[in-house]
């Protein structure tokens, strides 16, 4: 596998990469599990769809469905092309960013405040 190297010419949303690459299956990593969404599922998330997921060990005793509003939305952190399949990508997914002021993104997300 090899990173695709310019992110900023890549989607940066599920979303986005879902209709940039209609054909292709994506393996992703999410903050809520594991997803494989194939072209056929792709379609069916962005016509709000849903997709089974799992916690890391695949099987219907752990799988969950997740729907269209979770995933979708999801920016891409990291995105990796499969160098033997052009058409397979691996993702790693997290919840989009809540906009904060500038005063907060200068404290840090674990800074306390004092009284």
């Amino acid at each position: 596998m090899e990173q695709i190297a310019d992110m900023n010419s890549t989607p940066k949303t599920v979303a986005d990469f879902l209709r940039a690459y209609p054909s292709a299956t994506l393996n992703m990593m999410t903050p809520g599990g594991y997803a494989t969404v194939t072209p056929e599922l792709g379609q069916q998330l962005l016509a709000g769809g849903s997709v089974p997921a799992h916690p890391g060990c695949p099987g219907r005793e752990l799988e969950r469905q997740v729907d269209a509003g979770e995933l979708l939305p999801q920016d891409i952190i990291d995105l990796y092309a499969n160098a033997n399949d052009p058409n397979r990508f691996h993702a790693l997914t997290d919840y989009p960013m809540e906009h904060s002021t500038p005063e907060q993104d200068e404290q840090g997300p674990f800074q306390c405040q004092q009284m």
